[in-house]
């Protein structure tokens, strides 16, 4: 391939970026905190689960640019000659981990879409789960469609934008919950955060793995090194890059998160993140 049409540190970066923040950071939250019940130890396993990914990322690194061959887990397999290995991870992959994946993601669209269209439509709760799928799957069949065409026309340019509405749309939390903190005063639910933090093994193992879900998608770059310019350099400038504005961004929407809503408030709710928007606006 021509190097100048492969990807810079900038691309890299943000490729990986946009892969890591998905529906993730709006759907876990409220599963770590009703695992772990407190503010503190929450926000504590959002930092280790960035270092966990920070490690793995260290040892992908190696692989990546010591073996350069398109597939990441499948290409790494197949180089220590383990076929059939290689050949049940990616059935097992095709057919059970990827399609759940994209499952979850898009059932959390459908979920988010109509709990905006519920502020400006009366929808019957009976027809929310319904309407909620419908969603789903239409984003499941844009999503098919595009991908019957080259990356360049359809598919790259629908992950740029996805990519910036999800970063606008976590900014956009971000900066309402730390007005209501620095400018508003409101730090009433931060004051304790500590207060009734759950330390058994159990509640730590299943907040650290909604919390690693949340950080999936960090060796994105090592399914295509080959397509990365100077990949010695830029593929560990990338990831660790990547990774870090991802996790500066996943605590300060938690901690935006909390200064609005109290601990019970996000446990309870299904889509955190349209919750403190409307619980903010009430108030005012």
């Amino acid at each position: 391939m021509d190097e100048s049409n492969k990807m810079g540190f900038l691309g890299a970066t943000s490729y990986v970026i946009g892969n890591i923040i998905g529906s993730g950071i709006f759907i876990t939250p409220a599963s770590i905190l009703r695992n772990v019940d407190s503010i503190g130890l929450s926000l504590l396993i959002w930092v280790l689960c960035a270092v966990i990914a920070i490690l793995g990322a260290i040892c992908y690194i190696e692989l990546g640019t010591s073996i350069r061959e398109a597939g990441c887990d499948f290409a790494y397999i197949c180089y220590v000659k383990w076929y059939s290995i290689a050949f049940a991870f990616m059935w097992v992959s095709v057919l059970m981990t990827y399609p759940a994946t994209i499952a979850i993601c898009a059932e959390t669209f459908g979920q988010y879409l109509i709990e905006g269209l519920k502020q400006y439509y009366e929808i019957d709760e009976a027809l929310v789960p319904t309407c909620q799928k419908l969603f789903a799957y239409s984003l499941l069949f844009l999503v098919t469609w595009m991908n019957f065409f080259e990356l360049s026309k359809f598919a790259a340019r629908f992950q740029i934008l996805a990519t910036v509405a999800k970063l606008f749309s976590c900014l956009l939390i971000i900066g309402t919950g730390f007005y209501f903190y620095f400018v508003k005063g409101w730090h009433g639910y931060l004051e304790n955060p500590m207060q009734g933090s759950k330390y058994g093994t159990g509640n730590l193992i299943l907040g650290f793995y909604g919390g690693l879900w949340a950080f999936s998608g960090w060796d994105v770059l090592n399914y295509s090194t080959g397509e990365i310019k100077h990949p010695k350099r830029n593929v560990p400038f990338a990831l660790l890059t990547g990774i870090s504005v991802v996790t500066a961004i996943y605590v300060a929407i938690n901690v935006a998160y909390f200064v609005v809503l109290d601990v019970e408030s996000v446990k309870q709710s299904d889509a955190v993140a349209a919750v403190p928007f409307l619980k903010a606006l009430l108030i005012q």
